[in-house]
């Protein structure tokens, strides 16, 4: 009961966090916005109420950024946990089946094509085909894991694991390569985007995202239940009425497509999916029926902070969303780790 109580005024903290974020968000940028702006555009007379210009900038610029934001750090942080209670190993992260590995080639290879090979094809529909590249390559990785982890017995997970390892040091390859071939232009733009970048959120992106988030939360009750049961075993979970190997590929597939898509969209953005569940687990324990919906907000609301920050820190400059999360993931990651050391020695 008490457990229960800590979880509930917990979540609704970080809830009540959200929402001052938001308005936060909306107001921070090259050009500041008055804090209540943010809270004006909502109404049906608020281009009366705002300046023309005010009202653009939250409206078309900021708006979409937030939301996309929240969209894709609430993914990134599903998948993670997802893909930790599936292997049953806290450091795992969404990178570990070579996934986000795999969407970095597509990505590049669309840029060096697109910009050298196809310059006008690069500026009519850049915008749309680095994205699908990204996607393609992230689903193909995904696909070549799988197969080579399926087994006349099933799916192991370790045999996924390390075809995950093979296939990153591939894609790592495939990426120096492509990088050696590529031009200055091409090779900045990569660099900027393999490091992330939500600037130039566009609504497709938003409606992309939040569709494959909102399959994640429908599944919830029903992974929750199963990961849970993992927990004990393979054999015990079977014991328990649990269909062991159609729970790890649903869990495989999901986590899979939500990297995919979160990627695609924005780039490689690192520790969201790592460090979020170790985080939340703290909090609301191993119970991945409470975890999940708690990681999945947590995670939207970390990553807006960061995307927030990257753009208040510096301004007018703006940092690479992927510096921020490292900023901020690496030393928290690291106290996490003392933490356990400490009461593993005690």
């Amino acid at each position: 009961m008490r457990q229960s109580r800590k979880v509930r005024w917990w979540l609704t903290s970080v809830l009540l966090l959200m929402l001052i974020t938001i308005i936060w968000a909306l107001s921070v940028g090259v050009i500041e916005t008055p804090w209540y702006s943010a809270l004006l555009f909502g109404l049906e007379d608020s281009r009366g109420q705002l300046p023309t210009h005010i009202y653009t900038i939250i409206v078309d610029i900021r708006l979409p950024r937030v939301m996309l934001a929240l969209v894709v750090g609430a993914i990134l942080a599903n998948s993670g946990a997802l893909l930790q209670g599936l292997l049953r190993n806290p450091l795992a992260d969404p990178g570990v089946l070579g996934i986000s590995s795999g969407a970095a080639v597509g990505a590049a290879f669309a840029m060096l094509a697109l910009n050298q090979l196809f310059p006008d094809i690069a500026t009519a529909l850049g915008e749309f085909l680095v994205p699908c590249f990204a996607f393609l390559g992230g689903v193909l990785a995904t696909w070549v894991v799988y197969r080579l982890g399926v087994t006349v017995w099933g799916v192991s997970v370790s045999t996924m694991l390390l075809a995950g390892v093979a296939i990153s040091s591939m894609a790592m390859a495939a990426l120096a390569a492509i990088n050696y071939l590529a031009d200055d232009l091409t090779l900045r733009s990569f660099m900027y985007w393999q490091l992330g970048q939500l600037g130039g959120a566009q609504w497709w992106a938003v409606a992309t995202c939040f569709t494959v988030l909102s399959l994640q939360v429908l599944l919830i009750p029903w992974l929750g239940q199963g990961l849970n049961a993992l927990l004990l075993g393979d054999q015990e979970a079977s014991y328990l009425g649990v269909p062991v190997e159609t729970l790890k590929r649903t869990v495989i597939c999901v986590a899979s497509l939500g990297v995919g898509v979160a990627v695609a969209a924005v780039g490689i953005v690192a520790f969201v999916g790592l460090v979020v569940p170790h985080i939340v687990r703290q909090c609301t324990g191993p119970n991945h029926q409470i975890l999940l919906p708690a990681v999945t907000l947590c995670g939207a609301w970390l990553l807006l902070v960061a995307d927030t920050l990257s753009r208040w820190l510096l301004a007018p400059l703006e940092l690479p969303i992927g510096i921020v999360t490292a900023l901020i993931g690496a030393p928290v990651f690291i106290w996490l780790l003392v933490q356990q050391r400490q009461r593993m020695v005690s």
